[in-house]
């Protein structure tokens, strides 16, 4: 069961996570066109395999997605709030929809666990990172995979658009940062 709570240094506490809570974000959509109060929506991914949506002004859980068989490390909306994309240890990366909580694609190619995913500006685009020292760089429309980023010589625990979705930045555990530039998507710099 979720329970709103509230105290002196919170406003609103979110309860009834069945495990640890790995990631949770905002969704960061103004756009009234797809549902009003869209910016007041949380998704949380949880150690139990579960992506949550939550509504913040009640502090309930509208949704529970699933699919993944193993922990989530990462979940994000994309720019207009309308999709949600998970990363989890089970190696896959999957798309929703905020809207009806259905699954548009199962991603999968890593050979390890995905850590982070991120949608591009437009909202086109995703990319996730892996454990197998690669970045993946997927056509949201069709869940098809467009490219595999290799340089790394470690795991991947980051990875970013940059502001117009023309370049792309990856975090390793190797210590090392990579610069790709989306037109080509070669490596320009590390």
């Amino acid at each position: 069961m979720v329970t709103m709570a509230k105290s002196a240094a919170h406003n609103l506490i979110l309860q009834g996570f069945v495990i640890l809570n790995n990631n949770i974000t905002f969704s960061r959509s103004k756009s009234l066109l797809i549902r009003p109060a869209l910016q007041d929506l949380v998704v949380s991914g949880s150690i139990d395999s579960t992506v949550k949506i939550w509504d913040v002004e009640s502090g309930k859980c509208l949704n529970t997605l699933e699919g993944h068989e193993d922990e989530i490390l990462d979940v994000c909306f994309n720019a207009t709030g309308s999709l949600i994309a998970s990363a989890s240890a089970d190696g896959s990366c999957r798309i929703y929809s905020t809207h009806t909580g259905q699954q548009k694609f199962c991603l999968q190619g890593h050979d390890g666990e995905v850590s982070k995913v991120a949608f591009n500006p437009q909202g086109t685009l995703l990319i996730s990172a892996s454990s197998d020292k690669t970045v993946r760089v997927w056509e949201v429309e069709t869940g098809k995979c467009l490219n595999v980023l290799k340089g790394h010589t470690d795991e991947i625990f980051s990875c970013a658009f940059n502001y117009d979705g023309s370049i792309i930045i990856t975090g390793s555990k190797d210590n090392t940062c990579r610069i790709w530039k989306r037109d080509d998507e070669e490596e320009t710099k590390s």
